[in-house]
């Protein structure tokens, strides 16, 4: 490919682009904003797929159909705009540091102001947000933010190439996100638009009979119920059509691999540690408190050993085609239209932003090793290049349960690091890579993406500001109208880590055993995707167990009915549909519960 060669990717970031990513994020970003802080959820994804599907239509009708590019670049605009609420994690500094529970763990006095001010400071008592108190939490919060863009579009640039590019992965909900965008667009397939229209009108249909009977977030817990039968079983199921639509477009071996792990976990092997006195168990509990202490108590050493093996294969693969793929970034970037950045650039962002983590956590911390954070990022790099190759395939990340903390509480004795260090876990720009194939697959220049980040970054983080202090005005948080319930737990497993009350249980008699299994099935020819099932249902919630087993049996049914060439033109054309007609349903729903409860809490 010479340097004057032309390619085909075209511009996604336009002025209507813009446009309706603002106009998203107004009309949005308080719904989100209150579905996080009342616990119903977040609904990024939806308020994103919905902002493809509305603005696409209105702009054909009115003759002036946005492209398969623009509405890729909507996806991930529209869906920044509605999850970088940084004001939500404000709130929940300010009640950690004012928390009993933080108090009696001797460490409140201890945590910085600019963490969150001190419960005394006039901003807390008077329930205040832009208060000069808040000055420094404000601005720390905004500035890593801006050089987390940094390390995260490095990062992603090269992921992109690796696992997009060179592999060619699936990325299964960018690559719905990215058919969506072609039978949204103005030249639009019309069979697959048709296929489009029946499963967004049947999802649509489907979601808002299960909206009306069991809410926004339907769970059916039966863990209650069969306690007295399989104490320790955590029987759950989540009867979306969202996940029914992920798992139309991954691998079967790897729903095979999830639901056999799950089913073992919880019928066979939790009752069996409940008996032997092993999990703490209480009669009645829900799936929740069980989820914890399970994984408390027995999962993680199987989840790291697990999570050690599944690491080694998209190690080597991440290694051997590294050295291709810097060629290929440096031989595409260099070609006019491709919309990438330069190599050098990617390398200069890379620096300048985990410099960054690096600098401002010895400024902040200075008693926290300078040794730990230079760790933290080498890990970072290589944990999120070994989990592109997992989350291309199946949308899970590889990490070690807890290596964060476990480092923490080995090597550092003081606070404040807990809240300004880097994390030994993957980087933000494995989500890009989502947005990536979706522009990948519509041929969009790669920096649409990055600008539409930017942009829904921008817009969440004014409106999560503006709309929280808002919020926080009207009544406390948390409080009955706000209770955060996923605040609480949180705030206890920080404080046993912190304060080191908390012996950290890794049994190598686990750990070993789960490694040579999951290392002998990852190197086994064709079972590495069984064996990601595998992990990502160890120990689980039976919560999608039921789904991807009708969507097994969904795809059986039309491939023999259809034909297995009908099927491989139209499965994403109909997830696509299903993610869509969801979208609509939850985003309305959702604003028709919020908006009303807003206007009666005005005081006029």
């Amino acid at each position: 490919m010479s340097s004057n060669e032309e390619v085909t990717y075209k511009e996604g970031f336009t002025y209507r682009v813009i446009l309706i990513t603002v106009v998203t994020g107004i009309v949005l970003a308080p719904v989100m904003v209150w579905a996080i802080l009342a616990g119903i959820g977040a609904f990024g994804i939806a308020a994103a797929f919905m902002a493809m599907v509305l603005f696409g239509e209105l702009a054909r009708i009115f003759g002036s159909s946005l492209t398969a590019q623009e509405l890729a670049t909507i996806r991930w605009s529209a869906s920044a705009a509605v999850t970088s609420l940084a004001g939500t994690g404000i709130m929940y500094n300010v009640f950690f540091r004012s928390s009993p529970i933080t108090n009696m763990m001797g460490i409140a006095d201890k945590i910085p102001d600019w963490v969150a001010p001190p419960p005394t400071s006039e901003a807390i008592l008077t329930r205040t947000l832009f208060h000069h108190d808040f000055l420094i939490p404000i601005t720390l919060t905004v500035v890593t933010g801006l050089f987390g863009f940094l390390v995260a579009w490095g990062i992603g640039l090269i992921v992109r190439q690796i696992f997009i590019v060179e592999e060619k992965l699936p990325w299964p909900t960018g690559a719905i996100a990215g058919q969506l965008a072609l039978d949204m667009s103005g030249r639009r397939d019309p069979s697959r638009f048709r296929i489009f229209s029946i499963a967004a009108a049947a999802s649509a249909v489907y979601t808002l009979i299960i909206t009306v009977i069991m809410g926004l977030s339907p769970a059916l817990d039966l863990t209650p119920s069969l306690s007295t039968k399989l104490p320790g079983a955590m029987i759950v199921f989540y009867p979306t059509a969202y996940d029914f639509a992920i798992a139309l477009v991954l691998g079967t071996p790897y729903l095979l691999g999830y639901i056999i792990s799950s089913l073992v976990s919880q019928v066979v092997i939790n009752p069996i540690l409940v008996s032997k006195g092993v999990i703490p168990w209480i009669p009645q509990e829900s799936w929740t408190m069980l989820l914890r202490d399970s994984t408390l108590y027995f999962w993680v050493s199987p989840f790291i050993g697990f999570a050690i093996a599944i690491a080694i294969p998209p190690l080597i693969t991440s290694i051997k085609l590294l050295p291709r793929s810097i060629k290929s970034i440096r031989k595409i970037s260099a070609v006019k239209g491709s919309g990438l950045v330069p190599l050098n650039t990617i390398i200069l962002m890379l620096v300048g932003g985990y410099l960054y983590y690096i600098i401002i956590t010895k400024i902040l911390a200075p008693d926290y090793p300078v040794w730990l954070s230079i760790a933290a990022v080498v890990y970072q790099v290589f944990i999120t290049l070994v989990s592109g190759y997992t989350m291309g395939q199946a949308l899970v990340g590889i990490n070690i349960p807890y290596i964060t903390e476990f480092m923490r509480v080995q090597f550092y004795d003081g606070v404040a690091g807990w809240f300004i260090a880097p994390a030994f876990a993957p980087s933000a720009a494995l989500g890009l890579g989502i947005g990536f194939k979706a522009a990948e697959i519509t041929k969009t220049k790669p920096t649409s993406i990055l600008k539409a980040d930017f942009l829904g970054w921008v817009i969440g983080t004014v409106m999560g500001f503006l709309i929280v202090s808002i919020f926080w005005r009207l009544y406390s948080i948390p409080s009955d109208v706000f209770p955060v319930p996923a605040w609480i737990p949180l705030v206890i497993t920080t404080n046993i880590w912190i304060t080191k009350k908390l012996e950290l249980i890794l049994k190598p008699a686990l750990i070993i055993p789960s490694f040579i299994l999951a290392f002998a099935l990852s190197i086994w020819p064709k079972t590495y995707l069984f064996t990601i099932g595998l992990y990502a249902g160890l120990g689980s919630p039976t919560s999608f167990v039921l789904t991807y087993i009708v969507a097994i049996i969904a795809k059986k049914v039309m491939t023999r009915v259809f034909g297995e060439e009908w099927v491989n033109r139209y499965v994403v054309s109909i997830a696509a549909g299903i993610f869509a007609g969801v979208s609509i349903v939850q985003v309305l729903y959702l604003a028709l519960i919020f908006y009303p409860r807003l206007i009666w809490a005005t005081p006029y």
